[in-house]
């Protein structure tokens, strides 16, 4: 993946931020180990609410190696300083480049933080906050589980806790 592109993914990968909240984020909106998505006047979010992602290290460690330039308030911008507005060539080489044939967008990104936030034991309503949706059903409409991880949480479930649950049916 090119340079100008690694830290760009890492947000949309491990911050699930909308293609407009990583086009307008600024180096100011970095800070005290969060991430906060800034609802502008300019650039207002989608629900025009600001919220706040904590920074994992994969995240922390792809902002630290992202060049700053200089005079320039946005963390991804071209060479003469103007935030970005589309990558989607860059993206769609890149994945290429890693032998996936799909047309990879960033949307699919923030899908993906989702799923794997979810499939990862994050409570559902903590990741509806992070990816800045009104409703938690929207959240799920985002996850997608993927079969193994369905196989594997089938084989956790078990009867033996000791709990005594009625259910509510009498069999005779």
């Amino acid at each position: 993946m090119p340079d100008h592109l690694s830290a760009l993914v890492a947000c949309a990968v491990y911050a699930g931020l909308r293609k407009a909240e990583l086009f307008n984020l600024q180096w100011s909106d970095v800070k005290e180990g969060e991430l906060n998505v800034v609802s502008r006047a300019d650039h207002p979010t989608k629900n025009r609410e600001s919220r706040r992602i904590p920074l994992c290290e994969p995240l922390r460690e792809a902002l630290s190696r992202h060049p700053r330039r200089l005079g320039c308030p946005h963390i991804f911008s071209n060479p003469d300083g103007r935030a970005y507005n589309d990558v989607c060539k860059s993206l769609h080489k890149a994945a290429a480049r890693a032998g996936i044939e799909d047309r990879i967008g960033l949307h699919q990104l923030r899908h993906a933080f989702c799923s794997h936030a979810l499939m990862s034991g994050i409570d559902a309503r903590t990741v509806q906050r992070w990816m800045g949706h009104k409703s938690l059903t929207t959240t799920i409409k985002y996850a997608h589980v993927s079969p193994d991880h369905e196989r594997a949480a089938i084989q956790r479930l078990r009867y033996n806790s000791g709990h005594q649950v009625d259910t509510g049916t009498d069999c005779q």
